[in-house]
């Protein structure tokens, strides 16, 4: 009777262990936005960044405008100094998509080996 028991919390471990190994982790939108102050940005930078150090994900900063947004934008990022000093390239990637009529920045987790879910 012991075994039996014993059978079948062992059957039960398994299978829950099975089904979490079995969970296909998609990439996700982490954060956007348009217009933000220093001090928010940071606050996101900081979560997003605790989120990379939890996986082995990488962590993508897209950024979208007019060449000189663009390179605005990363200046801004990078003046954080909040993550990019901790994960070096490739763990926190910028990627650029010249786009004059949409001005933003997408915070992006990706599992190893994808890419990012561009238009």
């Amino acid at each position: 009777m012991v075994f039996r028991v014993l059978f079948l919390i062992s059957v039960a471990m398994s299978a829950v262990g099975f089904a979490q190994t079995q969970e296909k982790k998609d990439a996700h939108k982490f954060f956007e936005y348009e217009k933000i102050s220093n001090r928010l940005l940071k606050e996101k930078i900081k979560s997003f960044c605790d989120e990379v150090g939890k996986t082995d994900w990488i962590g993508w900063f897209i950024n979208y405008g007019t060449p000189k947004e663009i390179e605005s934008r990363e200046k801004q990022i990078l003046a954080t100094r909040v993550c990019t000093q901790e994960f070096p390239s490739p763990r926190v990637t910028f990627l650029r998509i010249e786009d004059k009529n949409k001005a933003k920045t997408e915070f992006w987790l990706i599992p190893p080996g994808e890419k990012p879910p561009i238009p």
